[in-house]
């Protein structure tokens, strides 16, 4: 069994976890996928490139079954809030990234929304 997840109960008000957005980027992967996708991206190393703002680009692994999906966030570099959702036995059944798109972009005077 891996490391437990943080504990939401930790964050106090207006704080989220995230995940880390760098060019303009978010990758998902399982962290099972890790060792695979390091190879692979070793292998191509441009074969995860986001070329196009309106589409993601997946990277499987046929020998592992795993894969890899990138996309473009819209705003740039920073992190993005992540909700994980789980099933009442504690197993994750889904997560969802807000990219905050629909809100305004943050301006230098008021930082960052997270």
């Amino acid at each position: 069994m891996g490391p437990l997840p943080p504990d939401p109960a930790t964050l106090r008000d207006g704080e989220a976890f995230t995940v880390g957005v760098d060019v303009a980027t978010i990758a998902l992967f399982d962290a099972a996928a890790l060792p695979a996708m390091a190879r692979r991206t070793e292998d191509e190393p441009d074969s995860y490139l986001v070329t196009a703002a309106d589409g993601p680009v997946e990277l499987a692994d046929p020998a592992s079954g795993a894969n890899f999906i990138a996309f473009n966030t819209g705003w740039g570099d920073g992190g993005c809030p992540v909700w994980v959702g789980r099933t009442s036995s504690g197993a994750v059944a889904g997560f969802l990234v807000d990219m905050a798109m629909l809100a305004p972009p943050p301006t230098p005077a008021s930082g960052s929304p997270y």
